[in-house]
């Protein structure tokens, strides 16, 4: 699906009168949680009316302040190290990509990927979770 001017009013209109998830809504309108996140901050060709992009920094902040946020909007939700080490362990035990985790968690992956490090995992996790890393990068499908 292509976004155009229209289609845009009508998912932002529709974040801001709804309480559906950032990530739902771009899921139910066959666009990435990021792909809409750039559109809602403007960072694109097409963009918001200047009311518009105002109700939606304001549905934003509401969002964030009752702990409904990503790294995708305002700020980073947070995690405690120890879910953090849950996280990366649920992943491997289940053969998840970063994706699929990303997925069931409503987090991004670039976020996940970010609390990943190994001050966080320790040394053995982290290593364990870059080589599930790197198999999940030989079993994925080629692109075109």
């Amino acid at each position: 699906m292509r976004m155009t001017e229209e289609l845009l009013r009508e998912i932002a209109e529709e974040y801001c009168l709804s309480y559906i998830p950032l990530g739902e809504l771009a899921r139910k309108h066959d666009f990435s949680k990021t792909t809409l996140v750039r559109y809602f901050e403007g960072n694109c060709s097409i963009k918001l009316s200047p009311i518009l992009q105002q109700l939606v920094d304001e549905r934003k902040r509401e969002n964030w302040i009752e702990g409904k946020s990503t790294s995708g909007n305002l700020g980073n939700k947070k995690f405690s190290e120890e879910q953090i080490v849950s996280f990366a362990t649920y992943m491997i035990e289940n053969n998840l990509t970063l994706n699929d985790l990303s997925s069931t968690l409503d987090v991004s992956a670039s976020g996940l990927y970010g609390m990943f490090n190994k001050d966080v995992l320790g040394e053995e996790l982290y290593k364990e979770l870059q080589d599930h890393y790197a198999g999940n990068k030989q079993n994925a499908p080629r692109r075109r």
